[in-house]
């Protein structure tokens, strides 16, 4: 009988495969040792030198890993973090998460005026001040490696998750808008979610995550600088997928659409992700191909990845029926409306029979015979219909106190706000008034600048 094997030693280098060990800390260790930039591949091959590193399972010393095979002919990290971090960082070192490796140095008491998140105004102490962690005390003890902590106590679990405090959620939310989620409704989304699952009561987890999202991203048909909060903020089941399914999803999607910039149909659109690669994405665009035939399907869906979440059989055929139906009353063809798509997708999922056709009825009402007049600009005459109703008082204004220098409707609705406040000063209030009494129960006003 052969003899037993030899027991493999632990340590923070060496992780046992296929046992139950806690690598938490070797996760914290190697993250903090990138943000201190060890950096062990430094020849001007290192992207193929740390590729080949990985695959092969070996680190810089030429030693095992401690990764776990899956019956692949190469070995992959264990999926309790990001273990490959400290050696490989630098070969697709992006400045993002350069910045959120190491973030715990660089964060400042005082406020950050390029974070689109922080409000100007105000104390730091009042709005979105992060605690600093010094590197010396990160030596010290591994207590995060995000920055952000919180403590759950036993009278905060309730059926069905935790009730979070207002100091718990404004970390929360603090840490989010360091890691680029922007818009507040996605932040409260996030924070809703961490009520119920605990993923997203764990900062440190969820840095370790959202870089393993950015890395397998990589990997898998080399996405760089992927803004992880936006897809993240728009879809948090992002951060529950499966390496390898998420490595096949992407090149199938890939596959399915050649040429296309996944990169920003997944921080637009990243519920793809969980949709059926098989047969409902290519359903989908075999429907829109029918349905535009002169159009490039797949430079559509890059544009506008929304229209790859609603239902094209029903609800896209409907509005695009809609949508030839209204315009040929003004003698616009079925060909200028294709164009009228191509140019602006987003009337493929809007509301044709209630918000565009109140905007056409209204521009009628303003310039009449103006949708006749663009029906040979195509793409001018989708810009206006999909403009909203304050941007279409400026017409109504501009022919009640200055029809001297009127200009065309386009023209007017595609100026720039900040040019035309110059231009006309006294828009914004007359604009607020008008909206109070369109409120109130009023109509659009007319040509005469007269709630009707």
């Amino acid at each position: 009988p052969s003899p037993p094997p030899a027991a493999m030693p632990l340590g923070p280098s060496r992780v046992a495969p296929g046992r139950g060990v806690d690598t938490s800390f070797h996760v914290r260790v190697a993250v903090h040792a990138a943000s201190r930039g060890n950096q062990s591949c430094k020849t001007a091959n290192a992207n193929r030198a740390c590729s080949g590193l990985r695959d092969s399972g070996l680190h810089d010393s030429g030693t095992k890993r401690g990764w776990v095979s899956l019956g692949h002919h190469q070995r992959v990290p264990p999926r309790s973090g990001p273990s490959f971090v400290a050696n490989c960082t630098h070969a697709r070192h992006t400045s993002r998460w350069r910045t959120a490796t190491s973030f715990q140095t660089q964060i400042k008491t005082q406020r950050n005026p390029s974070n689109p998140c922080l409000k100007p105004g105000g104390s730091p102490r009042d709005e979105f001040q992060m605690a600093s962690i010094s590197s010396s005390q990160m030596e010290q003890n591994f207590d995060s490696v995000s920055g952000s902590s919180l403590r759950i106590a036993d009278d905060q679990i309730v059926p069905g998750g935790v009730a979070l405090t207002p100091n718990q959620k404004q970390t929360l939310d603090r840490f989010w808008c360091q890691h680029g989620v922007v818009s507040k409704a996605h932040r409260l989304l996030l924070i809703k979610t961490a009520a119920k699952k605990g993923l997203f009561r764990s900062p440190d987890r969820l840095v370790a995550k959202m870089m393993n999202l950015e890395d397998t991203t990589w990997r898998a048909v080399g996405i760089t600088n992927l803004d992880v909060g936006k897809v993240v903020g728009r879809y948090p089941k992002s951060l529950y997928f499966d390496d390898d399914f998420l490595v096949e999803r992407l090149r199938l999607l890939r596959d399915l659409l050649p040429g296309a910039d996944l990169k920003k149909l997944l921080e637009r659109n990243p519920q793809v992700l969980a949709m059926d690669m098989t047969h409902t994405l290519p359903a989908k665009m075999r429907e829109l191909s029918k349905l535009l035939p002169n159009t490039d399907v797949v430079r559509l869906i890059e544009t506008h990845p929304k229209i790859l979440s609603v239902n094209v059989g029903a609800k896209v055929r409907d509005n695009l029926i809609d949508l030839k139906g209204l315009l040929k009353v003004a003698n616009v063809v079925d060909t200028a409306v294709e164009v009228m798509v191509v140019h602006n997708p987003r009337l493929l999922t809007s509301d044709i029979k209630g918000t565009v056709s109140k905007r056409a009825v209204y521009l009628e009402k303003l310039r009449p015979g103006s949708i006749a007049s663009l029906s040979a600009k195509p793409a001018s005459l989708s810009r206006i219909l999909c403009a909203s109703e304050k941007a279409l008082d400026r017409i109504a204004y501009v022919s009640l106190f200055d029809s001297a220098h009127e200009k065309s409707a386009i023209v007017t609705v595609n100026t720039p706000r900040a040019k035309f406040n110059r231009t006309y000063p006294g828009f914004e209030p007359w604009q607020a008034s008008i909206a109070a009494k369109r409120t109130a129960g009023g109509t659009h006003p007319g040509g005469n600048g007269i709630i009707n």
